[in-house]
């Protein structure tokens, strides 16, 4: 290394100070992807893009091997980054590399000037060396043109060199090179060769990468559709160990109808290669494998129909489970599937409370799924008891640092559904009033804006106590800054339910204009959802038609719209609609208002007999009562 190095003007300081910021940023990326996708690699990416981010992941797990007999993960970095610091400032040429794809990742002009001028050093000292290391090296500098010109034919010749020198990671890069068809001519059979090689050689990257070439082609994402090459990188992938792929190989419905006789054989191929891998697993005590092996006796599923298998298999899948869920299960996995087997009743008697007990503990290990099935059970299914709203917030918490959204949102969903059942039962106590207020407290705290307003309304009203003015406007406050924020981001929900605050001047200032601008958007929005066949904006659709929010009032056109919601079997439309068809009646026999002449008992008896139909309760009162008058017939 030279006496000028720059290595001389930066401190140890700024490179752990980049190298926390990447594994962050990384760390973020991952949370954010469903967690099937984690770890994917996409295939439209960037050359660069690989480099940063994949090997750059890869040299920041190495430091933190190397550090790892330091405490916590920062301390292990530093340690790491130390080692290779104090080697690359002491003319290591492979350590200084790692460290300049730090200073690249930054955003910073002056780090990218450094890492350029540490790149040349670099790539001066793998001019001179002929190992496959230092060529493939090399070629990923002339790829991205640090600390040289770039030069894609010098960067080929590099790779093509250290991959026939059998080097992992180039033959890998070779692979995707002949498969893109940029630098070197198309070509699936030599992407096929080199692929095969480098995993083979041990590269990380292949297997995902060749996945990712059988979904793109599958569903045509930035490709042409093409089923026969999908089927023929899943094919690869599977065969060199990609589990999804052989799945997806021996998927009975495959996409898109007929296969070729040669691609039948290979699905058969695969599903029998599938089914002596699950009985193997499965006679070794696995509780997944005997679990499936149950269900494909149950169903048939590429073995003949034995119920008398499926329940031995479904009894020894339960057993398994309950063994590692009480003895070793430290991510929760076993415990998940105690619960489904409670769940559907599989080797045990159906149990819904216990289903929700494991489904609870495994949440708490940390299985991401487990918190968002206990929801899904608690929402569907009534006969889980012995629920409390300490339980609920508890595990709202929990899924929140899981960042379980959905499990979060349905927690508080549950939460409101509970307030409301003690809210409006047929006879209030004081305690069915502090449990609404409890429940609703719930979701409150955890920014649901419904139970924000429930609560409001409570405390407001002084139903379920004396009225607190102050607290009624705290939490209708709340609401009004969480409506804001989403109906800012086009949420036509929010922009409805903003609109009835500003209307009602509930947690802000009582403004007519502002309440007619975002009822107009909600409308807008719900119209642009309906019209795409969204039920649930159909609904809404047409209960801004019912009360002329947003639109004009519009019968017609609220019928039209909450049929069409029903069709799609939306129960919630059926209610709504029952509503609207007694409102209608109203209407007819003038009861909106009392000065009004123009009376219409036919009319008012078609809209009831629709609401009745509908189940609409106070319909079926009306339409009795004016039977029982002799009106309208």
């Amino acid at each position: 290394m030279s006496k000028g190095s720059p290595t001389k003007k930066f401190s140890l300081r700024r490179v752990l100070r980049l190298a926390l910021r990447f594994m962050d940023e990384r760390k973020l990326v991952e949370a954010q992807q469903p967690a099937p996708m984690r770890g994917m690699l996409c295939v439209a990416i960037t050359f660069e893009d690989r480099l940063c981010g994949e090997l750059l992941a890869r040299y920041c797990d190495h430091w933190l091997e190397v550090g790892a007999d330091a405490g916590d993960e920062r301390e292990c970095l530093r340690s790491g980054l130390r080692r290779s610091w104090e080697q690359g400032t002491a003319g290591d040429a492979d350590r200084l590399f790692e460290i300049a794809l730090l200073f690249f990742f930054s955003s910073q002009r002056a780090d990218h000037d450094v890492a350029q001028e540490w790149c040349r050093e670099c790539a001066d000292c793998y001019e001179n060396r002929q190992d496959a290391e230092a060529q493939f090296r090399l070629a990923l500098l002339y790829q991205a043109g640090w600390g040289r010109q770039k030069d894609k034919t010098r960067a080929i010749a590099c790779l093509r060199a250290a991959a026939e020198a059998g080097h992992a990671d180039a033959a890998y890069e070779m692979g995707v090179i002949c498969w893109a068809g940029d630098e070197l001519p198309q070509s699936d059979s030599e992407a096929e060769k080199w692929f095969r090689l480098a995993a083979e050689w041990g590269s990380p990257l292949v297997l995902q990468y060749l996945y990712s070439l059988g979904v793109r082609y599958m569903m045509g994402h930035e490709v042409e559709k093409d089923q026969p090459r999908s089927r023929r990188w899943f094919d690869l992938a599977a065969q060199l160990g990609h589990p999804q792929a052989a799945e997806i190989m021996a998927m009975h419905n495959y996409p898109d109808g007929q296969l070729t006789a040669e691609e039948q054989e290979r699905q058969r191929y695969w599903q029998k290669r599938l089914l002596h891998e699950e009985e193997e697993r499965a006679q070794n005590g696995d509780a997944e494998a005997q679990l499936l092996l149950a269900l494909r006796y149950e169903h048939g599923d590429g073995v003949e129909a034995d119920a008398a298998m499926a329940t031995k298999w479904f009894e020894e899948s339960f057993r398994s489970f309950l063994h590692r869920a009480r003895h070793d299960d430290p991510q929760g996995e076993a415990a998940h599937g105690l619960a489904q087997c409670y769940l559907f009743g599989q080797g045990t008697v159906e149990d819904c409370n216990k289903a929700a007990e494991w489904f609870a503990k495994a949440g708490e290990a940390g299985n991401f799924m487990a918190f968002t099935d206990l929801a899904i059970l608690l929402l569907d299914n009534e006969r889980v008891v012995g629920m409390t709203p300490q339980q609920i917030a508890t595990w709202i918490k929990q899924a929140r640092k899981l960042e379980n959204v959905d499990a979060v949102d349905m927690f508080c969903n549950y939460a409101v559904r509970r307030g409301a059942d003690y809210e409006w039962r047929k006879e209030v106590t004081e305690e069915s009033c502090r449990l609404a207020v409890e429940w609703y407290s719930v979701a409150a705290n955890a920014d649901n804006v419904s139970a924000q307003v429930s609560l409001a309304q409570l405390y407001e009203s002084g139903c379920c106590s004396t009225p607190d003015l102050a607290l009624a406007e705290f939490w209708y406050s709340k609401a009004a800054i969480q409506n804001q924020r989403l109906a800012d981001s086009g949420n036509p929900y929010a922009q409805r339910d903003l609109a009835c605050l500003y209307e009602n001047g509930k947690g802000v200032r009582q403004d007519d204009a502002m309440a007619k601008m975002w009822f107009k958007k909600a409308a807008a929005t719900f119209r642009e959802r309906a019209e795409k066949g969204d039920p649930a904006a159909q609904c809404e659709l047409a209960d801004m038609f019912c009360c002329g929010a947003g639109v004009d009032f519009d019968p017609e056109e609220a019928e039209k719209w909450y049929r069409l919601a029903c069709a799609k079997g939306l129960e919630q439309a059926e209610k709504h609609y029952g509503n609207f068809c007694m409102k209608m009646g109203c209407i007819c026999l003038g009861l909106d208002d009392p000065d009004s002449n123009a009376i219409d008992h036919h009319a008012a008896v078609k809209w009831l007999r629709k609401g009745a139909k509908l189940g609409n309760t106070h319909a079926i009162d009306a339409l009795d009562y004016l039977q029982q008058q002799n009106l309208g017939e």
